[in-house]
């Protein structure tokens, strides 16, 4: 398994949301991760394995995993989520297999064109949600508003906020400003909307990985309903934060 100090870390973390959440959790990965379960897993939790040899690798085509490794644990675990026998994948492998995975198996909801990566700022902003994190280099307009819907869904579904702000990433908070995808994006954001509000006054300054950025998302793909189970495959590394500028508005979508 991947992810930092696996399989053990990942285990032992798989058993604490077991215990403290009361989740059913299925591990997908190599069989040397029985052990692991074994020693970590001492109260009988809803635990399991489902042994693979074959995992994703650091580097590797995205395109050639699903065509060359069909055992590979992300696979497996995405596959889990379309059968009905898990609610959601998490996995600490490669962004790019495990967008594929998603995509391949599991398809995309009609009308969102994109995958996207998503998370809060733990501790210093705990009730926003920030994307794109790394899953699109290239967003066009409609898919910055894709990931606005999708936001607002996922912060008042799991964040109980019924009527969230949505930020467009810019280099200023004037409505003509930022290149041409934001400013693009800006006027379907406001078509889109219900209800808006003026452009609030000064900088929200926010760090974030991509020039593009709708705040408080998370793939549909991959949340669609609240875990039952987490299907866990192998497989991780992050990326330094940059610094940027938001708009804001409070629309609500």
């Amino acid at each position: 398994m991947g992810g930092d100090h696996a399989p053990g870390e990942v285990v032992r973390g798989a058993v604490m949301a077991a215990e403290k959440e009361g989740v059913e959790i299925k591990l997908v990965g190599v069989p040397a991760a029985q052990d692991e379960i074994a020693k970590w897993n001492k109260s009988g939790l809803p635990v399991t394995l489902f042994p693979t040899d074959e995992y994703v690798q650091e580097g590797e085509p995205p395109a050639m995993v699903l065509r060359k490794k069909p055992k590979a644990s992300v696979l497996l675990a995405a596959k889990m989520v379309r059968t009905g026998e898990a609610d959601a994948v998490v996995s600490a492998g490669p962004t790019g297999s495990v967008m594929a995975a998603a995509m391949g198996v599991m398809g995309l909801i009609e009308g969102i064109e994109r995958p996207v990566i998503g998370g809060p700022f733990v501790g210093f902003a705990p009730n926003s949600f920030v994307l794109d994190l790394g899953a699109n280099v290239d967003s066009n307009p409609y898919h910055l508003l894709n990931f606005a819907v999708i936001g607002t869904v996922y912060v008042r579904r799991f964040l109980n906020i019924e009527n969230p702000k949505v930020a467009l990433l810019s280099v200023g908070s004037e409505e003509g400003k930022g290149n041409e995808t934001v400013r693009e994006a800006y006027s379907l954001f406001k078509r889109a909307v219900s209800t808006s509000s003026a452009t609030s006054k000064g900088w929200t300054w926010l760090a974030v990985r991509l020039m593009w950025l709708s705040v408080m998302a998370l793939s549909a793909t991959y949340l669609s309903s609240f875990p039952r189970a987490w299907a866990m495959p192998s497989t991780g590394g992050s990326r330094p934060a940059s610094r940027a500028r938001c708009r804001m508005r409070n629309w609500r979508i």
